[in-house]
């Protein structure tokens, strides 16, 4: 397979849960989490602290898989993915402030990329649970299980989970969108 081709499928594959536009609207950036499920994420990320992460991304949409590496600086104002092949070419940076979500595209990054749902999947999985309990839509729940773990549902039907794996590893799962997301992350100073 050649090396082009390569870095469009893992880029593909880990951005799966971005597969649909999602609507745009008033207040922050809109994101799917859902087929029907549409959350909007505050208009400023609001982070509670400055951290950088460097971590491994491993993902599984259907039958294919891809890992990456990525950086993840998070802050009040401001919250940024890199995302790169490891040991190779940077695939895009996907950045939101209070101007939005945008993404700093290259040539290996799918053209219907929605990086508003790539960040509410960090939204969920990273932000203290009281924040993404605000930004759920009516009837959509929150529950913490443990110290990291979540599951999002709409009454009985589980739509994400993420699951703590040990002291730096986080599993995120969305049934409804069919991907899954193992992050390794390591705090840099």
């Amino acid at each position: 397979m050649g090396h082009k081709l390569l870095l469009s499928l893992a880029c593909a594959l880990t951005l799966a849960a971005c597969a649909s536009k999602p609507e745009q609207g008033d207040g922050g950036p809109r994101a799917n989490i859902a087929r029907d499920v549409t959350i909007t994420l505050p208009v400023e990320p609001g982070y509670p602290e400055a951290v950088t992460y460097s971590q491994i991304l491993r993902a599984r949409y259907g039958w294919r898989s891809a890992t990456l590496e990525t950086v993840l600086s998070l802050s009040p104002e401001i919250a940024e993915i890199v995302l790169t092949v490891p040991g190779g070419p940077r695939v895009a940076t996907v950045r939101w402030n209070s101007e939005g979500v945008s993404v700093d595209r290259t040539v290996f990054t799918p053209p219907d990329l929605a990086p508003e749902n790539m960040m509410a999947d960090i939204y969920i999985a990273f932000w203290p649970v009281d924040a993404v309990r605000e930004m759920l839509p009516r009837g959509v729940v929150l529950d913490a299980v443990g110290e990291r773990g979540r599951i999002v549902r709409q009454d009985d039907r589980v739509i994400l989970t993420i699951e703590a794996d040990g002291e730096n590893r986080l599993i995120i799962r969305n049934a409804e969108l069919n991907y899954e997301l193992t992050i390794d992350s390591q705090a840099l100073e």
